[in-house]
Formats: C-alpha cells, structure tokens, sequence
C-alpha cells in the first residue's frame, strides 16, 4: 500500500477526525514519479465523509499530484472544514507554483463556505 493510500485508509477509518496535521516528506526528484493509483481520485472516494473535519494542516507541500488529490478530498468532503493551512517545502515549491496551487485549490466547490486556505 502506497503512503497516500494509507493516508486515505486511515482518513476513512477516523469519521469522527476532528483536526489532522499532516507532514509531508519529498526526496528531491522523485516527486511525481509514482502517480497515486486511479482510487485516490476524488470521484472515485464519493463515499467518503468527514462530517467533523475542522481543521487540516500541511506541512512540507510541494503540490504534488498525490499531495493535490488528499488536499482536494479533504477540501470537498468536509463539510465543517474551517481552514486549510498549506505550509510549502520552500526548497522545492516557489512562489510561482505555489500561487498556481492556491488558484487551483480555491476555485474547487466545497461543501463549507466557511472554509478558507490559507496557504504560506
């Protein structure tokens, strides 16, 4: 099982998640090398609920397709969602893709229109 699969494992056993941190750890050049399988994609997780999901924190984002797809499923099945914080991997993530990040993230709908990302 892939780390975003086991993430996504461990998000769909925890309905009752209320704040979750997670760190984010790329070695240089191999981002993106294995794409997440097709059962990451966030229309194939339609099932899934975090009716309590307050909060999410990344930290070490580098924009990823793997890390966009959690960041999407957690942005548009939490319906409680407050805030997202995007802390980029400065090393490996500039401003440039960072602004291209955010513009993708925020123009997703979400089920919270409380929900802001704060990214940076």
């Amino acid at each position: 099982m892939g780390e975003m699969a086991s993430v996504l494992f461990i998000v769909r056993m925890s309905p009752n998640l209320q704040d979750i941190i997670i760190h984010l750890y790329n070695i240089v050049g191999t981002a993106d090398q294995k794409p997440s399988p097709k059962s990451l994609d966030v229309e194939e997780n339609s099932d899934v609920k975090l009716n309590q999901l307050r909060s999410v924190q990344f930290s070490g984002f580098t924009g990823t397709r793997n890390q966009m797809v959690l960041a999407k499923l957690l942005l548009t099945k939490s319906p409680r969602l407050n805030k997202m914080v995007i802390k980029p991997n400065t090393k490996q993530c500039n401003a440039k893709r960072g602004f291209s990040i955010l513009k993708e993230l925020i123009r997703l709908p979400r089920p919270s229109a409380a929900a802001e990302i704060i990214f940076g």
